[in-house]
Order: C-alpha cells, then sequence, then structure tokens
C-alpha cells in the first residue's frame, strides 16, 4: 500500500505537499470560468476602456467588465450618453466620470452592487436597505478560499471505505443490497419497513441523471420544478410561498445536514455516495418541513488508500464540464482526507426572439467540497465537513404561453424553446454563493451505545433579477436577494448492533436569520420590499422496536417539537418623487408546538419477504408571509400517513419486487390568498385527501442485463379550498368571486409516473466491454395551478435517455457517450400568469435534447 509520511514541525512532507499541489492545479483547471481578467476584478482598480455610449449599454458594460450586479432605474436613463472613460479606475471614480453631466450619479451599496440614481449624490448605505443586489464575489477570492477550505478543516458525514477505483464501474445495476442511513440507522434497504429510494453514484451517472429533477423521472411519488429554487413535492406535498419565514414541505439534507432555504436546495450531483429520497411524512426522525418526504444525500468518505478520479466532458450546447478528486490518509489510519471540485458552463436552450435576441437557461457553477476523519480510537471518529457553491450564470427565460389583457403589442412566441423578452434592457441573473461547514462525531460507547453529534454553520447568498412580465414590453422587471444563516446541532444515540430491543433517541437545535430585498420595477415606479426574519427551533425524539418473535417487530416514536419565528418587513415606493413608505409591520412573532408519533409493525415472511404497515404524522411549521401587508401569520399544516407495504426478493436473488399503497389526510394546507401585495395572505387555507400506489422492480434475465422500473399512482385532491382565482377578476368586481377546489388535484401532482431502464454490458474480446444504458420515462398530466385550466398545465410527456460506456479490462479509465431527452421533448417545470398582466400564462421549460461524451480517469 502506498504511504505519504507526515512531518511534524512546520514542516510538511513531500508527499503531502504534491497532494495539495495537485488539487490545487486540478481545481484551477476546472474552474473554467476563471482566466486572467478574474485576477484584476480582485483588486481596488480595474484596466477601463469603455467609450461615449447609450447609458444603459455602457452601464452594463461596466458591471460586467468588474463583476458586479448593478441596478438601474427604470426611468431616467433613457436617450443619455456616457462619457468615455480609458485607464485605471476604482469604481466610485469609474462612475463619477461616466455620468458627470447627465444629472444621474452612482455609487456602490455596503454589499458591493452598482446603483445609478436621479441627481448629483447619493447616499449608499441609505439606499443599502431599499434597493440591495447582492454582488458577484471576486472569482479570483472565491476560489483561493475554496482551495483553503479543501486544505484545511472541511469534510462530511460517512463511514470510512477503502479503495474505490473501479468500484464504480462494476455495481451500477447491482443486485447486491443497498445499505441506507435514511432512518438513522444503517440497514439494508430490503429489509427496512419503511418506503425508500436509494440511487448509487454509478447509477445515477449511467442513467444521464444529473440532478434532483432527472431524479424525480426515476423516484415514485416525486416531482420536481423551480420557482426561485427547487421546490419539490412528495405524493403531492409541496409549497411554494415564497417567503423567508416559510419552509419547504420535502426536507433536503446533505450528510445529515438540513438545508432550510429552498433557494438552496439544488445541489449538483458531485461526489455523491447515493441519494435517499424517504416518501411520506418523516415527524419522528426529521420533524418539522418533512410533510413529504425527505431527500438525503450522501457524500462520498475519505478512503483508507490513496485513490483520485478526474473526468472531463464535452457535449452540444457547447458544454464543458469537469471534475477532480482525491482522497487518502494524511496520517495512516489516523487522520483521512477527501477534496474534489467540479465546474461545468453551458450555453443557454431558450432563444429569446424579442428584442435584443440571445439566449436563456445557461449554466456556469463551481462546487468544491472537501473531508477530513480523524479517528481518534477504534470507537470514536471526527469528520470534518466543508463544501462551497458559486453560481453566475442567467435566470431561465420566462417563456409567454399566452397574452393577458396587459400584453397588447407584444411578441408571441411560435416554436419550441423561445421566449419573447426585451433582453436588450434587461440582462437576467441568477448568482448564488452557497457555503457550508460542520463537524461530525461518531462515538461507541462500551460497545453498547452509538452515538452521533451533527454540528454544522451554513451560509447562503442568492441574487436573482429576472424579467417578470415575460414579454417585450417594459412592465416588470424584479430583482431579489435572499441571504440565510443557520446554525443546527443535532445528538442523538442509539443501540449498537440489532438485539431484542433496539432504541433511538435524540434532540435537535436551529437557529437561522434571514432577509429578503426584492425590487419591482415598472414604467415610472420602483416598488421595494425588504424583510428580516429569524426562526429557533429545537426538538427531542425517541423511537423503539421491540422483536416479538424472531420475524415480528413492533415499532413507536414520538417527537415533541417547538418552534419560534420573527418577521417585520416594509414596502416603500418610489414614483419619481423620491421615497415613500406605504406599509411598515410592526415585528411580528409567534410559537408553535407539535407532538408527532408513528407506529408501526413489520413481519418477516421469509428470509427474502418483509410486510410492514405504519401509520405517522407529519408537519410544517408554521410562519408569516414577507410580501405582502398582511399582518396575521399561518399556522403549521399537518398530515397523517397510513402506509403498507411488500418488500421481497425472488428468483434466487435476480429479482427485487416492492409495492407500497398508501392513504394521507391532509390538514392546514398552508396557500396563499390573494393577489395584490395589498391582499395576498398566507393562510390555512385548505384540506386535501392522497392515495396511491407505487411500485418498484429490479430484474436480472441475464448476468449480462438488468432492468430496473418503476410505476406510481397518486390520486390527490383537495377536499376544501376556497380561494379566489385570477380569471374571476373583473373591473366591475375587483375583489373576484370565491371558488372552491373541492375534488381540483393538488398542484405537481401527477396521476401516473412510470419509468423504464435497462442495463446491458457487452463483452469486447478481451479488451474491456462495453456497457449499454437505456431508458424510458412518462408523467402524465399534472397541474402547476389548480383549478386555473390547460394553460397552467404540463400534458403527460414522455423522455428517452441513453449511454454507451467503454470499460478497458486492465486500465483505469472509461469513455461515455450519453444522450439525454433524445425526442427533444419540451416539457415545463414551472407555470404562472395573471389573465390582467401582459403574460397570462408563462414558464420555464426543462433541458431540450442535450449530449455528450465523458472521460473518466481514476487511480
Amino acid at each position: 500500500m502506498n504511504r505519504i509520511e507526515w512531518q511534524s514541525g512546520r514542516g510538511q512532507g513531500k508527499g503531502v505537499l504534491l497532494v495539495k499541489y495537485l488539487v490545487v492545479l486540478c481545481t484551477l483547471f476546472l474552474s473554467v470560468n476563471v482566466d486572467a481578467d478574474e485576477v484584476k476584478k480582485a483588486t481596488a482598480t480595474y484596466e477601463l476602456i469603455i467609450p461615449s455610449s447609450d447609458m444603459d449599454v455602457a452601464l452594463m458594460t461596466l458591471a460586467r467588465i468588474t463583476g458586479k450586479s448593478i441596478i438601474i432605474p427604470a426611468e431616467g436613463v433613457s436617450g443619455k450618453h456616457t462619457n468615455a472613460i480609458r485607464g485605471t479606475f476604482s469604481l466610485p471614480h469609474a462612475l463619477s466620470q461616466m455620468l458627470e453631466g447627465t444629472g444621474l450619479s452612482g455609487g456602490l451599496t455596503q454589499s458591493g452592487a452598482i446603483f445609478i440614481a436621479q441627481g448629483q449624490s447619493a447616499d449608499a448605505q441609505n439606499r443599502e436597505r431599499l434597493m440591495k443586489s447582492k454582488s458577484i464575489r471576486d472569482r479570483k477570492k472565491g476560489l483561493l478560499a475554496s482551495i483553503s477550505a479543501l486544505f484545511f478543516g472541511v469534510a462530511g458525514v460517512s463511514s470510512v471505505h477503502g479503495q474505490e477505483a473501479n468500484t464504480d464501474n462494476a455495481n451500477a445495476f447491482s443486485m447486491d443490497e443497498i445499505v441506507v442511513t435514511g432512518t438513522k440507522r444503517d440497514t439494508l434497504l430490503q429489509d427496512t419497513p419503511a418506503a425508500i429510494s436509494a440511487f448509487s453514484n454509478a447509477f445515477l451517472e449511467r442513467s444521464v441523471i444529473r440532478n434532483t429533477a432527472d431524479l424525480a423521472a426515476f423516484t415514485p411519488g416525486l416531482t420536481a420544478s423551480t420557482n426561485l429554487g427547487g421546490t419539490y413535492a412528495i405524493r403531492g406535498i409541496s409549497s411554494d410561498l415564497l417567503s423567508i419565514s416559510a419552509d419547504a414541505s420535502v426536507a433536503t439534507y446533505v450528510d445529515g445536514v438540513y438545508l432550510s432555504r429552498q433557494t438552496s436546495n439544488q445541489i449538483p450531483f458531485a461526489d455523491i455516495e447515493r441519494v435517499e429520497v424517504l416518501r411520506g411524512p418523516q415527524g419522528t426522525v426529521y420533524g418539522r418541513n418533512a410533510t413529504g418526504g425527505v431527500i438525503s444525500f450522501v457524500t462520498k468518505a475519505p478512503s483508507e488508500t490513496f485513490t483520485g478520479v478526474v473526468t472531463a466532458e464535452m457535449g452540444n450546447l457547447d458544454h464543458i464540464q469537469g471534475s477532480a478528486m482525491i482522497s487518502g490518509p494524511l496520517v495512516e489510519d489516523k487522520v483521512l482526507f477527501r477534496v474534489s471540485a467540479s465546474a461545468s458552463r453551458r450555453d443557454g436552450y431558450i432563444t429569446n426572439v424579442g428584442t435584443g435576441a440571445g439566449e436563456g437557461g445557461d449554466e456556469n457553477y463551481q462546487s468544491y467540497r472537501g473531508k477530513l476523519l480523524f479517528k481518534a480510537s477504534d470507537n470514536l471518529e471526527l469528520t470534518l465537513a466543508g463544501d462551497y457553491y458559486h453560481q453566475r450564470q442567467g435566470f431561465p427565460l420566462d417563456q409567454v404561453l399566452s397574452l393577458g389583457d396587459g400584453g397588447t403589442g407584444a411578441i408571441l412566441p411560435t416554436g419550441k424553446f423561445q421566449a419573447a423578452v426585451n433582453s436588450d434592457l434587461v440582462d437576467t441573473f441568477d448568482n448564488r454563493d452557497l457555503f457550508g461547514v460542520s463537524a461530525t462525531v461518531n462515538w461507541l460507547v462500551n460497545g453498547i451505545v452509538d452515538v452521533t453529534s451533527i454540528t454544522a454553520y451554513r451560509d447562503t447568498k442568492t441574487s436573482i433579477f429576472t424579467d417578470d412580465d415575460a414579454t417585450t414590453l417594459f412592465q416588470s422587471h424584479v430583482a431579489l436577494a435572499e441571504t440565510a444563516r443557520t446554525f443546527s446541532q443535532e445528538i442523538y444515540a442509539r443501540n449498537a448492533g440489532d438485539s431484542k430491543v433496539n432504541y433511538l433517541f435524540g434532540g435537535n437545535f436551529l437557529s437561522e436569520k434571514t432577509g429578503q430585498d426584492l425590487t419591482d420595477s415598472s414604467p415610472g415606479v420602483d416598488v421595494f420590499l425588504p424583510a428580516s426574519g429569524s426562526s429557533r427551533a429545537w426538538a427531542v425524539y425517541g423511537e423503539l422496536s421491540y422483536a416479538l418473535t424472531d420475524r415480528l417487530n413492533i415499532n413507536s416514536g414520538i417527537r415533541y417539537s417547538n418552534e419560534h419565528r420573527e418577521l417585520s418587513n416594509d414596502i416603500l415606493l418610489d414614483a419619481g418623487a423620491g421615497v415613500i413608505s406605504l406599509f411598515s409591520s410592526p415585528l411580528r412573532e409567534n410559537s408553535w408546538n407539535s407532538v408527532t408519533p408513528s407506529f408501526s409493525i413489520d413481519y418477516k415472511v421469509s428470509e427474502d419477504t418483509l410486510l410492514y404497515a405504519l401509520v405517522a404524522k407529519g408537519f410544517k411549521s408554521g410562519g408569516f408571509a414577507s410580501l405582502s401587508t398582511d399582518l396575521v401569520g399561518f399556522n403549521p399544516e399537518t398530515v397523517w400517513n397510513y402506509e403498507a407495504g411488500l418488500k421481497t426478493s425472488l428468483l434466487d436473488g435476480r429479482a427485487n419486487f416492492n409495492v407500497t399503497a398508501f392513504y394521507a389526510d391532509y390538514t392546514d394546507l398552508q396557500r396563499r390568498v390573494g393577489l395584490s401585495i395589498s391582499s395576498l395572505r398566507l393562510v390555512n387555507a385548505a384540506a386535501a385527501k392522497i392515495s396511491g400506489l407505487e411500485l418498484e422492480a429490479t430484474l436480472k434475465p441475464l448476468d449480462a442485463w438488468t432492468l430496473f422500473g418503476t410505476y406510481a399512482y397518486l390520486n390527490a385532491q383537495y377536499s376544501d379550498y376556497l380561494t379566489v382565482l385570477p380569471e374571476s377578476i373583473t373591473l366591475e368586481n375587483p375583489d373576484g368571486v370565491q371558488t372552491n377546489l373541492d375534488g381540483q388535484p393538488l398542484e405537481r401532482s401527477p396521476k401516473h409516473k412510470i419509468s423504464l431502464i435497462s442495463n446491458y454490458v457487452v463483452p469486447v474480446g478481451e479488451t474491456g466491454s462495453l456497457e449499454l444504458v437505456g431508458s424510458v420515462t412518462y408523467q402524465s398530466l399534472m397541474t402547476f395551478r389548480s383549478g386555473r385550466g390547460p394553460l397552467y398545465e404540463q400534458k403527460g410527456f414522455g423522455l428517452v435517455n441513453a449511454s454507451i460506456t467503454y470499460f478497458p479490462s486492465d486500465a483505469h479509465w472509461s469513455l461515455q457517450f450519453y444522450g439525454s431527452n433524445l425526442a427533444n421533448t419540451e416539457h415545463f417545470l414551472n407555470k404562472e400568469g395573471d389573465p390582467t398582466a401582459p403574460a397570462r400564462a408563462s414558464g420555464y421549460s426543462a433541458l431540450p435534447r442535450t449530449y455528450g461524451a465523458r472521460l473518466t480517469v481514476d487511480f
């Protein structure tokens, strides 16, 4: 086994230094968006050559060169020209020279964004609160900080595995049992009495699954869409309340750490060990905000021997992607490390047929992750983890599907993957900086009790600018900045091994501070909506399992949760005569308690067959509306889930078949009621009944051939939902007509979902093998806005993916050719709109046909 000697004192072993230099080189190589110009962005001055030109063009050029966000007033810019500048300038000096004599002034907010204002002077600190838009961080600084994080204190939670080179090649579609940790115990998937889907990294790669939206097509009951972030639904339970004082209904975890904001839950599938999807409410073990279920990402752990993987990928839409990972011991058997980096850049796929032309929907991010595992003894391990995600890309172009009453004169696209916006005036962006660190302790006490402690801190910054009216008219453009700082602590203990009585007891604490600044600009009017909030939540929980016989177990659990939220927000207006306050809320606060029990029974019919039944309650915490004048908060929503399942292995292990039937009583649903800012409320307005059936099957007809299939039937309907639909609002009746959506389907709840994957391995003489993978998925009709008709529905559609991967017999590399959405089917991830607005309906479509080649080298 290869070794690198660790030398104490100031010096470090040459091998260690070599590892670090290799990581630096790989990281620099992978950061495809970093070039020589980025170095200049880290300094206080810039080399600028900007000729005299139209005001908006020159200012956008300045923002692009300096890498800053920019806020330009809706009026006062048209028809004006800047002065030419040439030479070395600080940003304030450059703005002063460019705007001299124009009647405008410029400055920087405290967060670094450029703003332009009427008049000869502006107070940056006063405007910070009103027009804050998070600046684009200097990429050289972010890169160096990430490299430092990779080296000195960053790691994740998982057990240690040995040499991993080429293990993915062999096990992509293996019938071997998968060990899952979603129940906070290490259990075999087929022996776990719960509805869990688990996917290995190799399975994801071979099946061309790159993100959660792709994963949803192969997961019964899961749908994924986007609305400023990842909006996930499991069995029809979802949320898109758009408030910093509201949370998702499907909880996302990475290595046991909760990702609290929907703007931060769309992580790339990089250096992932597996993904687990727990379907149904998880009120006992996970508690708050898991009424629909949990998506749990488990990242790869440090290895005991030196391993490394480098990938390079090219595809259509000028797609370039790369990644690198290196792992091994720093001190043999004592300190292990793992560092990884990935980056991706792709052109947009939505063609703008409006003014300014161009494309939208591009991709440009860098992702870094690092881990250090300290093995203090055979019974005590400490894992430090750190991750950083840096995104600088355009916000998806909103595709107008039908013009509303305010859309007179706008252009309506006629082709697939087309939008019609005024991109000559609006350069959208979608910038995200997500950072997190964690420390996980695993301690086996006296060989009897396993204790786990997870301490984590996460910092999330999101800045979005979009053409909100979705048309060529200059009606509404929205800039949104959101921040969140979250600290969490969880500790739980469970009995080691398996015994007649198994137990799990734990508690957790979460503290979060959030901020939001939204600017809605229309001709002559800017509306500013700043808000700030906080949350404090704690809970204690326990589960107990008792073996009545060798085959029959009964299980019960209970959790007590307490949460306290605070929120304050303002609404300010600038119609050209200065900023005036329309609304300023007092500090709103409230606390909620919840008890969420669970009961289950499981019976092992044979070594290969498990029957189970369970009853569980889930809840989603209450909160407040941060984008309205409503002072009344909303209470938690709850769901009681009743479920029965069968898990069996057949044909001497060549077939697995799992089936789950469920019924859920969903009450106090949190929904948006009202349309305008003055009438918008987030209330407990609805109730629903949900039932369904989920099937998962794996079959291996031949040693070289494996089939994997899923089917889900879902009947999710409102049993009561009194609301006002936008279609009922007229000039004669501006308040609209209340409608009860009893019997209407829940949003994001297709009645049928089917997937089928075929994997076949073909020997290529004695030189290697070819792995052929093809998949077909189908999803039936689904609505994004219940009760509002076909414009807000996604019709049933199917997708076809395929990949061919070559593995040489005596080399550590592979070459994959892949294609996704081969039929070039247009399907939408979200739809919304208003009949009185320019766009009666608009939406964001998913990727079109993509294809490319991927080279993987491991050592």
